[in-house]
């Protein structure tokens, strides 16, 4: 996810300076809005696309399920608790607030959806050619939603700018401007922290504003001087809704700076000659991270064919006949460790259902907690240090190979290793379910770091 975040971003930023740096004071409007909203389908788009332009061989390092440090003291008894009570971490916060962010945005959408649901009902709209028209005194500014127009109660028909005003409102339901701000807004529940979704609305309601003011103007011959008193008459009501086309919307001193823009009928060229370009510059990085993302994933994914293990077992056999024993090692191999399968390994609870990530770990680390004894001789001379052991949980559910990485003592490397040499047998009475890639077992290993401290 924060992979996609990323690439949204970039994608959408780069958009938008262009757009600010090369098409925003164009009066090619139409040309504008499709633009901004190509912007923001191709910024969501892009990061899903499978674009692989470069390779990558990079050299990995292995990605093992590290398990959390277990901590033995002098005594025997935990430095701290294996099931603590939950504390604030900042993934926590940042989740929270994003939460409560998110509830918020949703809050004012549904009470702006409400807001219009009240005046529908409390005031029904008469109909004229094509839209409805809605009056009521809460109403302090003209708006539209959709098909409907929302006037103040003073603003009749007999009104001077009555005429104006309506085929200001009626320019956005043609052009169905509801549809970009509705998309805005439900893309400001997840996304309400970034501003670049901020700045795309606001340039979204700007080239509505200036589409509706160029059509209203001339369709009414008004000059640009009466519809700027028109639009500064309008400019101190309050606003009425987030979700709506409001004919005061902000800034006013950009939409008079336009009414007196000369008209740029040749502005198409500007985006047959830059979109192109951004679109294909966007597209080549797009590619280079995709393939940088999926080398790592590709690597992550291989077995690390290097990275076999050879177990040595002695095995005495006994000859029956001359009543001598003969002493031989056996040896094994353990090939392709997965560094990242799709699946790591479970265990698997007294019935042979497999448990979950979390409750494997927790029911590990509780078994070797209470297994784990800090070595006498080890105490007695005052070592402390921290133990890194591994062990292979292999396709068949074993555990076929311990070994001890960093060790400050030998004393205190024997007391894990005695531990988990348990787990090759059934005396420890944990069972795995193997790693999986692709619905097959695979080989996979843990990483067990033992702290040893003693009592201050």
């Amino acid at each position: 996810m924060n992979y996609f975040l990323v690439l949204l971003h970039i994608n959408l930023g780069v958009f938008l300076l262009a757009y600010q740096w090369s098409f925003r004071r164009s009066t090619a409007f139409t040309h504008n809005r499709i633009y901004l909203l190509v912007a923001l389908v191709w910024s969501i788009i892009i990061p899903w696309l499978p674009l692989h332009f470069i390779s990558i061989n990079s050299d990995f390092n292995t990605l093992t399920y590290l398990l959390e440090p277990l901590v033995i003291n002098g005594s025997n008894g935990p430095l701290q608790s294996l099931t603590p009570a939950y504390s604030w971490s900042w993934s926590s916060i940042l989740l929270t607030i994003w939460f409560l962010g998110a509830i918020g945005q949703t809050a004012r959408l549904l009470a702006g959806a409400y807001y219009l649901v009240q005046l529908n009902l409390t005031h029904p709209a008469y109909k004229k050619a094509g839209f409805s028209i809605l009056h009521d005194k809460k109403i302090k500014t003209p708006f539209s939603f959709f098909s409907t127009i929302y006037l103040p109660e003073h603003t009749t028909e007999e009104t001077s700018h009555f005429k104006i005003i309506v085929q200001h409102e009626m320019v956005h339901i043609r052009q169905r401007h509801s549809l970009d701000i509705l998309l805005i807004h439900l893309l400001k529940i997840p996304l309400w922290w970034s501003p670049l979704i901020y700045l795309l609305e606001d340039y979204l309601r700007e080239v509505h504003e200036f589409k509706a003011d160029a059509e209203a103007m001339s369709l009414t011959k008004t000059t640009p001087e009466e519809y700027g008193r028109i639009l500064v008459k309008y400019a101190s009501s309050s606003k009425t809704n987030t979700i709506v086309n409001t004919f005061n919307q902000s800034p006013i001193k950009s939409r008079i700076m336009m009414l007196f823009q000369n008209q740029s009928p040749r502005s198409f060229r500007k985006y047959w000659m830059f979109t192109p370009i951004i679109v294909l510059v966007l597209t080549a990085v797009q590619g280079c991270v995709n393939s940088i993302h999926s080398g790592v994933d590709s690597e992550v994914r291989k077995p690390y064919k290097t990275y076999n293990i050879t177990t040595r077992d002695t095995v005495i056999s006994f000859d029956a006949s001359t009543y001598e024993e003969t002493e031989s090692i056996e040896t094994n191999k353990i090939n392709d460790i997965y560094k990242n399968p799709d699946s790591r390994p479970v265990l698997l609870d007294r019935f042979g259902t497999p448990l979950t990530d979390a409750e494997t770990t927790t029911k590990l680390i509780q078994y070797l907690f209470k297994h784990i004894t800090y070595d006498k001789q080890a105490k007695d001379k005052g070592i402390e240090g921290m133990v890194i052991a591994k062990f292979i949980v292999d396709k068949k559910g074993k555990v076929p190979y311990v070994t001890i990485l960093r060790s400050p003592s030998p004393f205190l490397s024997q007391s894990v290793l005695d531990v988990l040499y348990a787990l090759q047998t059934t005396n420890s009475q944990l069972f795995w379910s193997p790693a999986t890639v692709e619905g097959k077992p695979v080989n996979a290993e843990f990483i067990l770091p033992v702290k040893f401290k003693l009592n201050n």
